[in-house]
């Protein structure tokens, strides 16, 4: 449990309660891994959250595992979130533990192309390269200071923000989202001095549906 209350949001709406962070959760029957007579080599294209639990459920059932993300560690996304809620990043660590366990080999800083595929010519690929930091729809090339999106704003160092700070959605009425609203909370603990822009009024407006409610800085 990593304490994101995902479980008691779906519990709040009537909902069958699933878990982000056990795949598992409402399958242990009809997905629970089960030994393989024939062994493949599968190998895993990403190192975030989903690629780590894919590559567990896997060597569980008895495949060879290689896992390669191209940056130079694991966690994908997590490593955004615990920024601020450090216990997120402890599924990231128990993964890793049990890839250790398991006998996975994990391979940093190893981009795959296709060609890279057909090199090492595995039996199965498990493709899970995660999204994107969203589209920037201002004429960067144009400006005298920086504009980033979402990801490059939680993988920048914390010394780089200083002064004020506009965090705006790509898309109208979004601009003060569940995840911009988390963004703009990590840069304010940096020190910086943030605006951020909403259009509609309320933030976090696409989480009040199931009755969480964004704490607002």
């Amino acid at each position: 449990c990593i304490g994101c209350n995902t479980c008691l949001n779906f519990a709040g709406l009537r909902q069958p309660t699933i878990c982000a962070a056990n795949p598992l959760t409402l399958f242990e029957t009809t997905r629970r891994p089960r030994m393989t007579k024939a062994p493949q080599q599968v190998l895993v294209v990403g190192g975030g959250v989903g690629g780590l639990h894919a590559a567990r459920l896997l060597a569980l059932e008895g495949q060879e595992v290689l896992l390669c993300e191209a940056t130079n560690r694991l966690g994908g996304q997590i490593n955004h979130c615990r920024l601020l809620l450090p216990d997120y990043g402890n599924l990231v660590d128990w993964l890793e533990r049990e890839l250790q366990h398991l006998g996975v080999s994990i391979e940093l800083s190893q981009a795959i192309e296709v060609d890279d595929v057909i090199k090492r010519n595995p039996d199965a690929v498990i493709v899970a390269t995660g999204a994107v930091g969203g589209d920037i729809w201002a004429e960067t090339k144009y400006s005298s200071i920086p504009i980033l999106n979402i990801f490059e704003a939680m993988e920048r160092p914390a010394s780089d923000w200083s002064g004020n700070v506009a965090v705006i959605g790509g898309n109208p009425g979004i601009g003060g989202d569940y995840i911009n609203c988390f963004v703009a909370k990590t840069i304010l603990h940096h020190g910086a001095n943030v605006h951020l822009v909403e259009s509609s009024a309320a933030f976090a407006n696409d989480w009040q549906f199931n009755g969480f409610l964004m704490e607002q800085e």
